[in-house]
């Protein structure tokens, strides 16, 4: 059946929907998430930027770890069936990863700022990005149904733990959390799993230094602000490119590149960003 669906939305394909839905499908892309969280939370609240960041990559450890356990094919070679853009199915089919990396963002952002435009918005893009899933031929129907819910729960669930976290200072509530996943990814994971999972560890340890320590203030002005971003995304670069050359080629190193992009991107980038605009006053 699930077949016949992906069959049924592929027989309208035309080259402009293969173009429309292509661009659909990269708001799902860590690139364009990355931009949106580093927006909120350079401009407008280091808050609301730590829950949305928090909630993204939680919500990435979560697909990465659920993927592993039902390790289901993707529709990908199955007669009948086009798949495009292939390039960015790299693991397992359910949940989709793009599904449910959206789904976390937007409802993230729905609960965090409570503004009508922006749940019209975020379930526009919601939607148009679990088509745009299946319509590629990259994941069967039911993968983006679970990837809208569990993403719409999860984002739900990890707001309010991040809340209590941040409010009441509850670190070892976090460095638990984190720790399962590291566990579990170490048990049942794959390369992704131990890239999410990383990232998970690094962040985490990053935001408690920071918030502990550095306390980076955004009452700075917006050039600095700029340079401060390019700063980090240049170290997050050397870090993810430049040590692919000097680490070998095993999972616990996928791990350990990505935990310290990072801590790099809210520990070290933002001391150094901190000393910057100390040296500019």
């Amino acid at each position: 059946m699930q077949i016949e669906i992906i069959k049924f939305i592929q027989y309208y394909r035309t080259p402009l929907l293969d173009k429309f839905f292509e661009l659909v499908t990269i708001m799902g892309e860590e690139t364009i998430i990355i931009l949106i969280a580093a927006y909120i939370f350079f401009n407008v609240s280091k808050e609301k930027g730590y829950a949305l960041i928090f909630t993204i990559v939680s919500s990435a450890s979560l697909n990465s770890l659920i993927k592993n356990i039902f390790k289901v094919s993707r529709p990908i070679g199955i007669k009948g069936i086009k798949s495009i853009r292939v390039k960015t199915a790299t693991s397992y089919s359910f949940p989709s990863g793009h599904t449910q990396a959206v789904s976390s963002l937007w409802t993230s952002i729905i609960i965090i700022f409570k503004k009508r435009i922006l749940y019209v918005i975020g379930c526009i893009i919601i939607c148009l990005v679990s088509l745009s899933r299946v319509y590629l031929g990259v994941h069967w129907p039911l993968d983006v149904i679970f990837g809208i819910i569990i993403g719409i729960l999860w984002s739900c669930t990890s707001i309010k733990i991040f809340k209590s976290i941040y409010q009441n200072k509850r670190y070892k509530l976090l460095i638990l959390i984190v720790t399962i996943f590291s566990i579990l990814s170490f048990l049942f994971g794959d390369k992704d799993f131990y890239k999410t999972s990383g990232l998970f560890l690094g962040v985490s340890i990053a935001y408690i230094i920071e918030d502990k320590y550095i306390d980076f203030s955004l009452n700075i002005p917006n050039k600095l602000k700029i340079t401060i971003y390019f700063i980090i995304l240049l170290g997050i670069f050397i870090i993810k490119e430049g040590l692919k050359y000097i680490l070998p080629d095993l999972f616990i190193f996928d791990y350990t590149r990505y935990a310290l992009i990072g801590f790099w991107a809210l520990c070290g980038g933002l001391y150094i960003g901190k000393k910057i605009g100390n040296d500019d006053k």
